[in-house]
């Protein structure tokens, strides 16, 4: 008999996933099962008996009470992140407010934007829409603006705005009580920009760090989106990683995660569990690459040895590919 089960969870306030992502988020959890030997029991019922260790693969960051309820109450309960409120768990956190009359939800902070001050954009975080008019007023005459709504992903739910008319715009259309409680972040314009992925994963002993970039597709739209990770793995933690040759960048960026990082199931997970896999399975190993690739269109391969995890035609986003690769690089002894 298993020591346990591994089981779905869809959070009271996640975003709704598409077909492809339920099936990546199902991948996830079944190869988490493997991993700490209890068995797959598919998406959580509240009514069902599970007589046995739960473990939850949410499709977000939980909020505090909802992970309470469930039980969970540590990283042994949960493959994620759990927050005191809802803005907590997005984007909105990186920035400052426009000022001290600004409005803020419950439980807001002034602590964090300025730890992360110095590793993050310009910007701010708003939540109504004459605060959000002010901060563009202080940034539209140093450029561009970048609108990312909190609840976005994937390079979704983002604006560029070159002037006060096209906010305005942009207000009109944006959900008011959505704004109240998750807020709204102005942030710099970049161009031509690299984002390199760092991450520090466990699953009960078996411990991983990676660092690696990210690829940018067009989808079915000709829209520029987040298309899949390419990472190099290591075994262990943040010393393990930092003692590689880095590039100067990928080490200012490691150093930046450290200070600045978020957590919950995402287009990189199925590498990072997949490289978690291969150190499992080969306890000598101490380097694996992996990637996560999304590719759209219906001209698009996997390789031969990929784990294909959607070919298909999906509902919203029109013909994709996704699949995950993994090699194995190199051992001691």
């Amino acid at each position: 008999m298993a020591r346990g089960v591994v089981v779905v969870y869809f959070s009271r306030l996640g975003g709704r996933l598409r077909g492809d992502q339920k099936i990546m988020l199902d991948a996830d959890a079944q190869l988490i099962a493997k991993l700490k030997g209890y068995d797959f029991r598919g998406h959580y019922e509240a009514a069902h008996d599970y007589s046995a260790s739960i473990f939850f693969v949410p499709d977000d960051v939980l909020v505090r009470e909802e992970a309470s309820v469930l039980g969970i109450r540590g990283p042994n309960d949960v493959y994620g992140g759990v927050a005191p409120h809802p803005f907590v768990k997005t984007k909105a956190i990186t920035h400052q407010l426009i000022d001290s009359d600004a409005q803020r939800p419950q439980g807001w902070s002034a602590a964090f934007a300025e730890k992360v001050r110095d590793v993050t954009l310009a910007g701010y975080t708003v939540f109504n829409a004459e605060d959000a008019r002010l901060a563009a007023q202080r940034m539209l005459h140093r450029g561009p603006v970048r609108l990312k709504q909190p609840l976005g992903a994937s390079g979704r739910g983002q604006t560029l705005v070159t002037t006060l008319d096209q906010l305005e715009r942009f207000l009109q259309q944006f959900d008011a009580d959505e704004m109240a409680t998750y807020g709204l972040v102005l942030e710099e314009n970049l161009r031509e920009v690299t984002t390199l992925s760092v991450g520090h994963i466990a699953v009960d002993s078996l411990i991983m760090t990676y660092y690696g970039t990210q690829r940018r597709v067009q989808d079915n739209d000709g829209r520029a989106i987040y298309g899949g990770s390419g990472l190099v793995c290591v075994r262990g933690g943040w010393e393990a990683l930092e003692a590689l040759a880095l590039t100067p960048e990928s080490r200012a960026a490691v150093a930046q995660a450290k200070l600045y990082a978020s957590w919950r199931a995402g287009g990189a997970s199925s590498a990072e569990l997949a490289a978690l896999a291969a150190f499992a399975q080969n306890p000598a190993l101490q380097i694996v690459e992996a990637s996560a690739v999304e590719e759209f269109g219906r001209d698009h391969e996997a390789p031969a040895d990929a784990i294909i995890h959607f070919a298909g035609e999906d509902p919203q986003l029109g013909p994709l590919l996704r699949y995950t690769v993994v090699k194995r690089k190199s051992s001691t002894g």
